[in-house]
C-alpha cells in the first residue's frame, strides 16, 4: 500500500510541524562572515515561501471525494465485452456488467491514476523519510 494511501494527512501535519518550528526559531544570528549573514537571512525568506510552494502542489492532489466506476473489459457480460465507450449507457443499464469503484486524484491532469497520483505520493514519500532514509 502506499505511503500517501496509509495516512493522507501526514504531508499537510508535516508541513504545518515545519511551519511552527521555522515561526519559532529566532533566525537574527550573528556572524562575523558577511556572506554568511546574507546567505543565512535569504533562506529565512525562501523557507516560508518553499512550505507555501509544497502545500499549494498537495492542495491540488487530493483525493477525490466520490469513487468512480469503471466498467473494464473483464467485468463485462458476453453482449458488451467488446461494447465501445459510445455504448457505456447500455453498459451501466445492464444487470449482467459489473464494475470496480476506484479512488482517483481530483486533479484533471491525474485522473488515468488510481489514489494517490504519482505527484502526491512522490511529495509526501519526500516530506515524510526520516533522517534515517538518506
Amino acid at each position: 500500500m502506499a505511503t500517501s494511501d496509509l495516512q493522507p494527512d501526514r504531508a499537510a501535519a508535516y508541513l504545518a510541524e515545519a511551519r511552527a518550528r521555522f515561526s519559532q526559531t529566532n533566525y537574527a544570528i550573528v556572524t562575523e562572515s558577511p556572506r554568511l549573514t546574507a546567505v543565512l537571512g535569504a533562506s529565512t525568506s525562501d523557507v516560508p515561501r518553499l512550505l507555501a510552494a509544497v502545500g499549494a502542489v498537495l492542495a491540488r492532489h487530493v483525493r477525490q471525494e466520490h469513487p468512480v466506476r469503471s466498467y473494464d473489459l473483464d467485468l463485462r457480460c458476453p453482449a458488451h465485452h467488446w461494447t465501445t465507450a459510445a455504448a457505456s449507457a447500455d453498459i451501466r443499464a445492464c444487470p449482467d456488467c459489473t464494475y470496480r469503484e476506484h479512488r482517483v486524484c481530483a486533479n484533471p491532469d491525474c485522473r488515468e491514476h488510481e489514489w494517490p497520483c504519482p505527484d502526491h505520493e512522490a511529495i509526501t514519500t519526500e516530506l515524510l523519510r526520516g533522517d534515517h532514509d538518506e
